[in-house]
């Protein structure tokens, strides 16, 4: 399984088609934990890809963390619970 924290499906240069074959070409569950003001992974666009992907993904957001997942106070432990029933559903 795979955890991807902030994952840059949208890279400076503005190229997607490389991040999202990468997505697309998983083959192992994946749990996304993305902030929700995350420029460089807009959660319209991982939701698209995330309903393309043949394998099994999750979706935790951290509520005001942009891209360095600097999120509001008790935000880790949230993350930390999600992370934990992900693997959870996977080992």
């Amino acid at each position: 399984a795979v955890v991807a924290f902030g994952f840059p499906l949208v890279p400076p240069s503005g190229r997607t088609a490389e991040r999202e074959a990468v997505l697309r070409a998983a083959r192992v569950p994946m749990l996304f934990v993305t902030g929700d003001r995350d420029a460089l992974c807009p959660l319209p666009h991982l939701e698209r890809i995330r309903a393309e992907m043949s394998v099994p993904t999750s979706l935790h957001v951290v509520p005001g963390a942009d891209h360095a997942m600097r999120p509001r106070a008790g935000a880790d432990a949230a993350c930390l619970a999600a992370i934990q029933a992900f693997l959870a559903t996977v080992v």
